[in-house]
């Protein structure tokens, strides 16, 4: 669907999309199935936003329902097809991410979003190689997207490629400094390469993130272990013996891949 069209009804097309910026799904949920019951109104627009606002609130299965069902009637709408690879990267249903992301790409190639759904999707069923292939390409298209190209450091250092990913790496944080998903990245790059002094300096600016906190204290922990600072090195490993919800292996280093 072409969100340029004149509708039956621009004055609800505006401030349905006004309430979805500002999430305010309570009025705004209600409006739109009122549209959609509307025998008189006749567009499909409905339908997507009101998935989109039940992606938002987590209720997954309902929103692929709806999205699946707007995009049978507006085949080429890049950003309902690209809702439905969000959905199903939440879900977990890589397979069906994969054949959404390449029908997005197909619509819109000059459009960074599906490539990193499609790179995603791969990673989790690791089929790391298409996703190095793939993110190459994507690499070549938008050399200036952060994401893309820190997904792209994330394969590479997944495949063992450490000089590029740590060349690719170093580059994007002469731009990006304070990228926070590069940091974590780099900062495992240096500790796989025992560039303990490196790594040390950027983990510890990451771990005052809250998302990149854990990770980068659990990182921080092995780079006192390696640096014999073992009363650091325990200070550090405890944070992660008192989160209850981590899990990982705690000999193998992390990458962020993003979405």
């Amino acid at each position: 669907m072409n969100i340029n069209l004149k509708f039956d009804n621009e004055k609800i097309y505006k401030e349905c999309i006004k309430l979805g910026e500002e999430e305010n799904f309570d009025k705004l949920i209600p409006i739109l199935n009122n549209l959609i019951k509307d025998e008189n109104f006749n567009e499909n627009w409905p339908i997507k936003f009101l998935g989109i606002a039940y992606y938002k609130l987590s209720k997954f299965d309902y929103a692929e329902y709806l999205l699946k069902q707007f995009v049978e009637k507006e085949p080429n709408d890049y950003q309902g097809i690209v809702s439905l690879c969000f959905i199903t990267i939440a879900t977990k249903k890589y397979h069906d991410c994969v054949k959404f992301a390449l029908r997005a790409i197909k619509l819109d190639k000059n459009n960074p979003t599906a490539y990193i759904d499609l790179a995603v999707a791969y990673e989790k069923l690791n089929e790391h190689e298409k996703n190095l292939t793939l993110l190459q390409k994507a690499y070549k298209i938008f050399p200036d997207v952060p994401i893309v190209v820190n997904n792209l450091i994330a394969a590479y250092f997944t495949l063992g490629y450490d000089e590029e990913a740590t060349s690719l790496a170093e580059e994007l944080y002469k731009k990006k400094p304070n990228y926070h998903a590069l940091l974590y990245n780099l900062g495992s790059i240096y500790l796989q390469n025992k560039q303990l002094d490196k790594s040390l300096k950027i983990l510890l600016k990451n771990s005052k993130i809250e998302k990149y906190k854990f990770f980068s204290m659990f990182l921080t922990s092995h780079v006192y272990f390696y640096k014999n600072n073992f009363k650091l090195f325990r200070q550090f490993y405890q944070f992660r013996l008192d989160s209850a919800n981590h899990q990982t292996n705690p000999l193998k280093y992390l990458k962020v891949t993003e979405y």
